[in-house]
């Protein structure tokens, strides 16, 4: 499944990427009601992010019908509708925020104010991302009652917009126990943003019916970086051994055959292959499923 980010007013998407109809996913900024305040020091909130009241919608992307004749659009071309969700925090311009304006509108259902202290999981799950201009209030998602809206409040919004898949944002700083039960209500696909280094193991922790059923693959992204980037190390050592690690610590890996996909040429993928099949050799007729050829040219 091939997926496109967009980041434009719901109805402007159709009209103004016209490629995106080519691709089987179309993946949409969150949708939810941002900061209406004064201008932060960081600017305006255009990119969906800073969450204010999570059942409301954002009008600076389109109303509520406006997206509901997106997925309907979506759905009549045979494509699918993911939107990117913020779960782990709202946003305000202080440590000390009014919580009367959010969806969680009292005090006891956050994490009190702490700095994060990276490489501590704990600080890292319970403390605020941002800074004192511009603060993230992180949700106590171990809280019963934040537990129970927030699996109604995403069960509603999918079934109301017809949505077949969730981006979550900035997964890791929420209790990776929380992830099955949201996931469950929501009842579609669910990747999680897990952001880290090139390290394989503190990201696919998180993939599988303990948290999420997949992730994005930053160890991949920080090797592709590492072999191809100019200047730079060229450390194509590096790429490899990723490679090698997700084989064995990600679910479901056939990234081998993707490859043929983004190289040069014509894409070659044999029968069965989907399926895993080993083949066979000669005078059986093999089905060449275990052989990944490059593209043709």
């Amino acid at each position: 499944m091939l997926f496109q980010r967009v980041q434009l007013p719901t109805p402007a998407i159709l009209e103004h990427r016209p490629g995106a109809v080519e691709l089987g996913t179309l993946w949409i900024s969150p949708v939810n009601q941002n900061y209406e305040g004064p201008r932060t020091a960081y600017g305006d909130p255009y990119h969906g992010y800073w969450i204010a009241d999570v059942s409301k919608s954002n009008d600076q992307f389109g109303t509520s019908d406006d997206l509901k004749s997106l997925s309907a659009e979506l759905h009549r071309r045979n494509m699918y509708l993911m939107i990117d969700i913020v779960v782990n925090n709202v946003m305000a311009t202080s440590t000390t925020p009014d919580y009367s304006s959010y969806f969680f509108s009292d005090k006891s259902y956050y994490h009190p104010y702490c700095p994060v202290d990276w490489g501590n999981t704990t600080s890292e799950e319970n403390c605020w991302l941002g800074d004192q201009k511009v603060a993230l209030p992180d949700l106590d998602t171990r809280n019963a009652a934040v537990i129970k809206h927030y699996g109604e409040w995403i069960q509603n919004l999918v079934q109301e917009y017809s949505i077949d898949g969730l981006r979550i944002d900035a997964a890791k700083h929420v209790q990776m126990d929380f992830w099955p039960t949201f996931c469950a209500k929501a009842g579609v696909f669910c990747m999680g943003e897990v952001f880290g280094d090139n390290s394989i193991e503190p990201v696919a922790h998180y993939q599988g019916p303990q948290s999420l059923d997949s992730v994005l693959n930053y160890p991949f992204y920080s090797g592709l970086v590492e072999a191809f980037t100019i200047p730079g190390p060229n450390n194509i050592t590096a790429l490899v051994q990723i490679i090698e690690e997700s084989k064995q610590k990600f679910a479901y890996v056939s990234n081998a055959m993707v490859l043929t996909f983004l190289m040069d040429g014509i894409p070659i993928v044999y029968y069965g292959q989907e399926q895993g099949f080993s083949g066979d050799s000669d005078p059986v007729r093999p089905s060449y499923a275990n052989i990944v050829l490059p593209a043709g040219v």
